[in-house]
C-alpha cells in the first residue's frame, strides 16, 4: 500500500487518503471486514454487471475508487495533509485490528473475492497476476458517525435511501448495547422483553419519538429524499454539538413517567361497574400510565410536542425535565384524570378514520399545551387533555 496524497475534507472534519493497494493485499483483510459495516447493503450485484466487471478486472482495467473509513473519532488523527507517516500508522493499525469500514465499493469487493475464489482453482500465473493488479482507494481518517453517514449518504446517490430514524439508529446503536444510567434499551430482535418500569425501553420505540423531536412531527415517515437525509444530518449534528441528543431525550421522557407515577400513586385502572361518562366500550389504551405513556404513540406525540416548543418557544429538554415535576391535575383527581384521557381514546377508536395517526395527533398537542407555560393547559394533566381531544374533534372533524 502507498499513499499518494492527502485531503482535508471540511465538510465531515476528517483527512482522506488516497492509497494505491494491491488486489492481494486489499482481500487480505476485506475479508473480514466485508460485514463490519452494519448499515450498508448486502450482496445485490446483478449477475451480468458481475460478469463485466470481473472480466474488467481480469484485463487489469482500473476500476473507480473503493472508499473505506477508520470510524472511530477517538482513533487519532494526523497533523496536516503533509504527515504521511502518521496517516500510515493510522492506516496500518485499523488493518491490523480490523477497525476499518468499506462506505463505498462493497458490490466490488464481492466481486474480487468472488473472482479470486474462483481463480485458485486454476493452474497458472493468472491468480499472481490478479492480486498484483492495483487499485485506488481512499482512506478517512478517524471518521465521526455522522461524518461515516454524510459519505455513505452522497456517495451512494443512487441507492435507497433512510428514513431519519434509520440515521439515527445508526448514530445511537451502542445504546441498544450498553444502555443508559441504569436504563436498559430493548432491540425488537433481542430476546429480552421490555419491562413495564421506567428501567427499560424500546429502541424502535425511542428513536421514533427523537425522529419526531427532530421532525417536530409526530408521524412517522419512511420515505425520504437524499436532500432529507442531508438535511436531517445536519439537524442532528447540531443537536448533537454539545449533548447527547438521545439520551437527553430519552431521560426526559423517564422523568416524565416517574412524575406522572408519583403523582398518581401508581393508578392503574379497574372496571366501573357504575354508570357513568367515562364507562368504555372497548379495551382501555392501557391500564397504567406507563402502559399508556410508553407507547409509540405517546412517544412520537411527546417528541413532537417538545420539539415545536424548542423551536417555538426555545424551551430546551432539560427545561421540561425541571417542570415536569410540577405536574398536577384538577382536585388532585388521578383517577378522573387518567379514565377521562381512555373514554377519549375509546372515542377516538369509534370515530377516527386512521387511529393510530390520530392517537399520535392527540398526543402532540396534549404535552404541547401542557409543557407550554403561555398555554391556560400548562402543567394541568386534565385540562392538557381535553384541549388535546377537543383539537383533535374539530382538526378530524369528528361527528
Amino acid at each position: 500500500m502507498k499513499i499518494r496524497s492527502i485531503l482535508y475534507d471540511q465538510r465531515i472534519t476528517a483527512y482522506n487518503a488516497l492509497v494505491e493497494i494491491s488486489i492481494g493485499e486489499y482481500l487480505s483483510f476485506a475479508e473480514d471486514i466485508i460485514d463490519k459495516n452494519e448499515f450498508q447493503r448486502k450482496r445485490v450485484i446483478r449477475s451480468k454487471i458481475k460478469e463485466i466487471l470481473q472480466e474488467d478486472l481480469l484485463r487489469s482495467c482500473l476500476i473507480p475508487s473503493i472508499v473505506l473509513a477508520i470510524p472511530d473519532e477517538k482513533a487519532g488523527t494526523i497533523n496536516d495533509e503533509d504527515d504521511f507517516i502518521g496517516a500510515e500508522r493510522l492506516i496500518n493499525k485499523a488493518v491490523q485490528i480490523k477497525d476499518i469500514l468499506i462506505i463505498d465499493g462493497l458490490q466490488r469487493t464481492f466481486v474480487m473475492m468472488g473472482l479470486a475464489e474462483d481463480l485458485k482453482k486454476q493452474a497458472g500465473s493468472v491468480l499472481e497476476n490478479f492480486y498484483a493488479h492495483r487499485i485506488r482507494a481512499e482512506i478517512y481518517l478517524g471518521l465521526n458517525r455522522i461524518g461515516l453517514l454524510y459519505r455513505m449518504i452522497t456517495l451512494n446517490t443512487g441507492q435507497t435511501t433512510m428514513s431519519t430514524r434509520h440515521l439515527m439508529e445508526i448514530l445511537y446503536i451502542d445504546y441498544s448495547r450498553i444502555g443508559i444510567e441504569g436504563i436498559n434499551i430493548v432491540k425488537d430482535k433481542d430476546e429480552n422483553l421490555v419491562e413495564n418500569n421506567t428501567t427499560s425501553f424500546n429502541f424502535k420505540t425511542i428513536l421514533d419519538g427523537l425522529n419526531s423531536y427532530i421532525e417536530k412531527n409526530e408521524a412517522i415517515i419512511e420515505r425520504v429524499e437524499i436532500l432529507d437525509n442531508i438535511r436531517s444530518l445536519d439537524a442532528l449534528k447540531l443537536e448533537r454539538d454539545d449533548k447527547d441528543l438521545f439520551k437527553e431525550f430519552l431521560l426526559t421522557h423517564k422523568v416524565f413517567l416517574e412524575t406522572i407515577l408519583t403523582k398518581s400513586n401508581q393508578w392503574a385502572f379497574t372496571i366501573d361497574k357504575e354508570e357513568s361518562a367515562f364507562r368504555l366500550n372497548s379495551q382501555p389504551f392501557g391500564k397504567t400510565p406507563l402502559d399508556i405513556f410508553k407507547k409509540s404513540q405517546a412517544i412520537t406525540g411527546f417528541g413532537a410536542a417538545v420539539g415545536f416548543l424548542k423551536q417555538a418557544k426555545n424551551i430546551s429538554l432539560s427545561d421540561v425535565r425541571v417542570a415536569v415535576s410540577a405536574i398536577s391535575t384538577d382536585g388532585d383527581d388521578w383517577d378522573t384524570a387518567f379514565r377521562q384521557l381512555l373514554k377519549q381514546f375509546d372515542l377516538i377508536k369509534e370515530k377516527s378514520k386512521k387511529i393510530g395517526n390520530d392517537q399520535r395527533y392527540y398526543f402532540k398537542y396534549f404535552f404541547r399545551s401542557l409543557l407550554n407555560p403561555e398555554a391556560d393547559e400548562y402543567l394541568n394533566f386534565s385540562k392538557a387533555a381535553l384541549f388535546a381531544y377537543d383539537n383533535l374533534r374539530v382538526e378530524k372533524e369528528y361527528k
